[in-house]
This record gives structure tokens, sequence and C-alpha cells, in this order.
């Protein structure tokens, strides 16, 4: 995602002014959805890509993202077999979502 990119030129890239992305930067503007699908295309990545693992939780680590591309790209014979071996070694996902629980709380 990183593009070395000035704020100037990610500005003219997305058609805001300088100003206001630098406001957005310093937090002084909220980032909202449209700006943030701008941002997202400009620098190639996904809009969910732009927030901080704080506010994104879920989001996937980079060697689930690398899985799940090999899952992808994988024929169906062999995403079954990926599958069925999940599902053999890994708990139930309640089981892990009920852990979760236990450990927040």
């Amino acid at each position: 995602m990183a593009r070395n990119w000035s704020i100037q030129k990610l500005a003219d890239a997305i058609g805001m002014s300088k100003m206001s992305v630098s406001d957005i930067e310093r937090g002084n503007t909220l980032l909202n959805v449209h700006h943030m699908r701008k941002f997202a295309d400009a620098l190639d990545c996904d809009p969910s890509d732009l927030l901080s693992q704080d506010d994104n939780p879920n989001r996937p680590t980079q060697d689930e993202l690398t899985l799940l591309q090999s899952l992808r790209a994988a024929n169906k014979e062999t995403r079954e077999q990926v599958i069925k071996m999940a599902a053999a070694i890994l708990p139930p996902l309640e089981d892990l979502e009920d852990e979760n629980e236990k450990n927040t709380a």
C-alpha cells in the first residue's frame, strides 16, 4: 500500500485539495466512507486496510490473506481436502467464540 506519495499527489489522485487530505491525516476532519473509498482506490487497497487494528480488530493478518489466496487458487479437490483437514484439526468455531467471550469477560 505504501506509495511514497506526497499529500499533494494523493490529493490530486482522489480529487481533493491538499489541505483537505492534510486535515484528514491529522484527524482535524473525520474520514467518511465516500472519502475512504477514494483513498482506497487511489492506493489500490481495500477501504478496511486504511483502518487501524483497533478500528478493525477482525482484519485478517498477511498470513491469513496468503492462505486464503492459496485456497482460492487451488483446484476444487484440493480446496475440499484443505477444508476437511482444517475441520479435523481445528476446534469448532462455536468453541473458539465461547473461549474468546471468556477471555474478554
